[in-house]
């Protein structure tokens, strides 16, 4: 095995902002990994994120370097840099070090202890440069893209200018571009070359989670489910120490409005353009991403309160708040999408045959269209509190979206009527299960037809059979155990037969006691008729019907008289 699980970290002792738990190169020991924490910012350290299932590559993220002025080196960390390179199954060797800040940035950040990786210390790394810029120019963009709010709507001619032009001087369009651009390289690299990869910024825990976040969304299709999308956020940005407390605001207004900028709203809208682009590769739907949005600032749940995961188990957040996740689990028919569908998904990806498609769609990627042109305001985020303007469904599948949910709706009620249906089916077939039983008990036989000419003719015996059957029921049901003997039974029929021909009953020795009163009437007639027609078929019945005739012939000429 290439990584194992340590746990050095399990008292937050290399860094306190990181989880307690991390996933390190085999071959690094645990002195090389506090090299690397002196030489790293913050103590973040290089780790494992994700690793490829196919290839072997690796997605690793960690904080800048300590290069400073002196262009400082670190034995370990180069160690570590060589060992990524050595994995995945590319011919390259190499391993692309990507740094989401500008060049000039990075370079600034020499002059305080920090800067990027020096390309001429090694050949087994490549560095890029991903110019997303920092938590201040984006909290500016957000201010001047909110000033939107504020002019009226269904602006034309000068008035509609005004506001695009509003909406491109803000420049929040160009971070999400800058971001999106930046995950689909990551794709490229693993997916395309097969080379590790390295992201950071920083201090490792805004651009960074934004990128290995959007990255792993983007090449496993398990992310893409409404468990898998919060196993990410669980560990990219709640684990890995991002600043909710301080980029939320939480602590209200004693806190600086310096260290808040919306970066998980960043990364949940890139989210969302990439979920309009490929409608059937999501499970969730947009309500949820609209949830997290809310929820993120409303600190109604102990999900994003806190900056690190210590800090969280320090003031036991778990224990004493309720969790999002459980929230959203309790009404998850609420954010399902029912466009969610992977075969579609890969027909859109690339045109491949059905069998490709089936053997590769568990691990296809997607590769989302990075275009600012085709960007739109997230209407039912920015305008959801306007009453002025009714936001209206992105994508071309929104005239569809209405007549298919009602076709849903149709077809799980179908599935509770037939559901019922085979209910009663299993009560009925039981029904004639018992009546069968009792059949073969009173008469040794069960009738079995075996075409439409036999039924015909050997009706009128199966009804017989089966009243003689439904007789010996119902005397099962009046007659309890103990309650009468034989002979009991035997004074009974005499007494029915003697009623059947005209005789006067037969006089039993013993006391009988009553037949015990069903309470269904209807069922206690229905059996009596049975009786009936059932000592008629088997000649019970000792009168025929000449004498019937005659008696009728006898009745009409005394009338006559």
């Amino acid at each position: 095995l290439q990584w194992r699980i340590s746990t050095i970290n399990r008292n937050y002792e290399i860094s306190d902002t990181y989880p307690s738990i991390l996933a390190v190169p085999t071959a690094l020991s645990d002195e090389e990994i506090m090299d690397i924490k002196k030489y790293r910012a913050r103590g973040r350290i290089p780790t494992l994120s994700w690793l490829h299932p196919k290839n072997g590559a690796a997605l690793c993220r960690s904080s800048q370097p300590s290069v400073g002025v002196l262009s400082k080196r670190c034995t370990a960390d180069e160690t570590f840099l060589k060992l990524l390179s050595d994995m995945g199954d590319s011919d390259e060797k190499v391993v692309y070090i990507l740094d989401a800040r500008p060049r000039i940035v990075a370079v600034a950040n020499r002059a305080v202890g920090g800067g990027s990786e020096e390309v001429k210390r090694g050949k087994w790394f490549k560095l890029k440069y991903l110019n997303i810029g920092n938590i201040h120019d984006v909290r500016n963009s957000w201010k001047k893209l909110h000033e939107l709010g504020s002019m009226p709507c269904n602006t034309t001619g000068k008035e509609s200018r005004s506001y695009f032009a509003h909406l491109d001087a803000s420049g929040w369009f160009g971070y999400l571009f800058n971001i999106l651009r930046g995950a689909r390289r990551v794709v490229e690299v693993m997916e395309e070359r097969a080379c590790s990869v390295l992201v950071h910024c920083s201090d490792g825990w805004d651009r960074t989670s934004q990128i290995c976040g959007l990255a792993k969304l983007l090449m496993d299709p398990y992310y893409r489910t409404i468990k898998g999308f919060q196993v990410l956020i669980d560990m990219e940005w709640l684990s890995f120490g991002h600043q909710f407390a301080e980029r939320c605001g939480h602590q209200g207004s004693s806190q600086k409005d310096d260290y808040q900028a919306p970066i998980f709203l960043q990364f949940l809208e890139c989210v969302h353009y990439i979920q309009v682009e490929y409608p059937f590769a999501f499970e969730f739907n947009e309500e949820y991403l609209l949830v997290l949005c809310e929820h993120c600032y409303s600190c109604a749940f102990g999900t994003f309160l806190c900056d690190s995961e210590k800090e969280r188990r320090d003031r036991k957040i778990h224990a004493r708040t309720p969790s999002l996740w459980d929230y959203i689990e309790q009404k998850k028919h609420l954010f399902k999408n029912p466009f969610y569908n992977l075969s579609k998904t890969l027909s859109v990806v690339d045109n491949r045959t059905t069998n490709e498609m089936a053997s590769h769609i568990k691990s296809a990627p997607l590769y989302p269209a990075v275009d600012v042109r085709k960007m739109n305001v997230w209407q039912k985020f920015y305008f959801r509190w306007n009453p002025d303007l009714k936001p209206q469904v992105s994508g071309e599948l929104g005239m569809y979206e209405e007549s298919l949910v009602k076709v849903l709706d149709q077809n799980e009620k179908l599935k509770r009527t037939l559901k019922r249906a085979f209910i009663l089916l299993k009560k009925k077939e039981q029904k004639y299960k018992e009546l069968t039983d009792a059949l073969l008990k009173a008469t040794g036989k069960v009738p079995q037809p075996t075409s439409d000419v036999q039924q015909t003719m050997h009706d009128d015996e199966t009804d017989r059979l089966i009243a003689k059957a439904a007789r010996a029921m119902v005397e099962e049901e009046k007659v309890a155990p103990g309650d009468k003997d034989e002979s009991t039974d035997e004074n009974d029929d005499s007494e029915e037969d003697s009623k059947m021909v005209g005789h006067k009953p037969l006089r039993s020795s013993s006391k009988v006691d009553p037949p015990r009163r069903r309470k269904d009437s209807i069922s206690l007639r229905k059996t009596k008729y049975n009786r009936q027609r059932s000592r008629a078929l088997d000649g019970e019945d000792q009168e025929s019907s000449s004498m019937k005739k005659d008696k009728k012939i006898k009745s009409n000429e005394e009338k006559k008289w």
